[in-house]
């Protein structure tokens, strides 16, 4: 939502909604105000967390949703679900940072090693490997 001053204070109540026209309550927050406050206007979008919402009702955060919002006043009266302009949703996909989420490889096979950083046995593991390679023929296979 880009905020602005509406001249009162409102509840602003929002939905998310899936395309088959199945609508879940998201959220609410107010916005304080009176008919004396000076004009003034974010110039950053209000951003709310519904990733937990979207979870809940079965949707990732990158499929097809629609949200919704609807401005009231005190007294509960509608004042329109455009006073604020359209809706944008923004997703930031996590990244690693620390903990590794992918299974570690046990297969030594799979590993990568500097040549150089190599202990004495896996050097003479290598070796036997090589020479069994040339052995049975594979190695000009490759």
């Amino acid at each position: 939502f880009m905020l602005h001053g509406v001249g009162q204070s409102v509840l602003v109540v929002f939905e998310v909604c899936k395309p088959s026209g199945e609508c879940y309550e998201a959220g609410e927050f107010y916005l304080l105000g009176d008919e004396n406050e000076l004009p003034w206007t974010y110039d950053r979008l209000f951003k709310y967390d519904i990733t937990q919402l979207v979870q809940e009702v079965g949707m990732h955060l990158d499929d097809n949703y629609d949200v919704n919002y609807v401005v009231y006043d005190l007294a509960g009266q509608s004042l329109g679900s455009d006073l604020f302009g359209g809706v944008t949703v923004v997703h930031y996909p996590g990244h690693m940072t620390g903990k590794s989420y992918f299974k570690e490889v046990q297969a030594s096979s799979h590993v990568r090693k500097n040549l150089d950083a190599l202990t004495v046995g896996e050097m003479e593991s290598l070796k036997s490997a090589l020479k069994d390679m040339e052995n049975d023929g594979s190695f000009e296979a490759i």
